[in-house]
């Protein structure tokens, strides 16, 4: 079996197109985080419906089961209190593991496990602990890469690469220190997640519903929950929503907070339908899904005056990518009509997804990896 690990929402996005592609009957999905469980995902159920196994957690230590399930119980309490104990569920998630390495070791030998997959935030208390068994069973661990580095990173090195024997890189965008790194160790196979087939795969698992057709503009803006910027963005939307547009959003999930009480997790869309839904999506800061954005054809504006850094974002030279140096450049911006060209949006493409072009061959990629392990 081939072992995933899921934290955090954006896990389980990387990961499930991977799972699709090597055959779900061969995938267990564990849990590793306390707080958060997303076996009632609809994408967790796709996965589950095509064959894959599910584990809520990792095997308990003995030393941390009281901890454990005191944690449960106070994740009953209402999310008005539970919003003011975020220093707990920070801790939780960066300094607790409720398993042992003995526990794990019987869990990866009980289920057969032949490999380990995680997504490369996943908590180091936890990879840590995993890895060092798996050194021990001589089962390889591979971290995948979290989007498409569409931001300004330094290059990959023994930094990025610990606890793993392969990291799984959609681009070369970032480059790597080679004399830091085994040759090998880093394999660019593209990302399943932004292929056609997985977008397409998307739409019918999370349905649009059809609404009223209108004449206004429709704004989708991408946010961050507790980052510097949201509270100019609150106000920023408070402003447009005045105005003659209609505007959704979409928080980044990656809060560690008990999942009811998480702003993304009450969203009326996932980030794919927001795409879909928007004639223009809004963003102060760099993103994967604005790659998606443009391989859907929306207009993309970078709100520059909200954040100044995004000028070092590896999309930002783009010429199609327009820019509002100041919050009055938005109304112009938004009706202003642009034409991408093919060879343009193919290079654009290119920089950050290897093989979108040849599914065939980033498929045969990925399976024969995993069928070699």
């Amino acid at each position: 079996m081939h072992l995933f690990l899921i934290d955090l929402y954006i896990s389980l996005d990387m990961l499930s197109p991977i799972m699709n592609e090597i055959n779900p009957k061969k995938v267990l999905i564990c849990n590793i985080h306390p707080i958060q469980d997303y076996k009632k995902n609809k994408i967790t159920e796709f996965i589950l419906k095509a064959g894959a196994k599910y584990y809520n957690y990792l095997p308990l230590a003995n030393d941390k089961k009281i901890l454990y399930f005191l944690l449960k119980i106070i994740l009953l309490f209402p999310c008005v209190i539970l919003n003011k104990l975020r220093f707990i569920w920070l801790l939780t998630y960066k300094k607790i593991c409720f398993s042992s390495e003995k526990k794990i070791e019987t869990f990866l030998i009980k289920n057969n496990v032949k490999s380990i997959n995680f997504e490369e935030g996943a908590p180091l208390i936890v990879t840590s602990k995993i890895y060092n068994v798996a050194k021990k069973l001589n089962i390889p661990t591979i971290k995948i890469a979290s989007g498409l580095r569409t931001g300004n990173f330094n290059k990959i090195g023994k930094s990025q690469l610990k606890n793993c024997d392969y990291y799984l890189s959609p681009n070369q965008v970032r480059g790597e220190r080679k004399n830091e790194i085994k040759r090998g160790k880093i394999k660019y196979f593209g990302s399943l997640r932004y292929s056609k087939k997985w977008m397409l795969q998307l739409r019918k698992i999370f349905i649009l519903k059809k609404e009223v057709p209108s004449k206004k503009i429709k704004i989708g803006i991408f946010k961050k929950f507790y980052d510097s910027e949201t509270i100019k963005v609150n106000q920023l939307i408070a402003r447009l929503s005045k105005q003659n547009y209609l505007l959704k959003s979409r928080e980044k999930p990656r809060d560690v907070s008990p999942l009811k009480c998480t702003k993304f997790y009450n969203d009326s869309l996932i980030s794919s339908q927001l795409i879909d839904w928007s004639d223009v999506i809004l963003a102060y800061r760099s993103s994967s899904l604005l790659v998606e954005a443009i391989i859907n054809d929306k207009k993309i504006i970078l709100l520059e005056f909200i954040n100044k850094n995004i000028k070092k974002s590896a999309i930002y030279n783009f010429k199609f990518i327009l820019k509002a140096k100041k919050e009055k450049d938005i109304k112009k911006l938004l009706t202003k009509k642009i034409k991408i060209k093919r060879s343009e949006k193919m290079k654009f493409i290119n920089k950050f997804l290897i093989d979108y072009y040849n599914y065939k061959s980033m498929s045969r990629n990925y399976k024969n990896f995993y069928n070699n392990l």
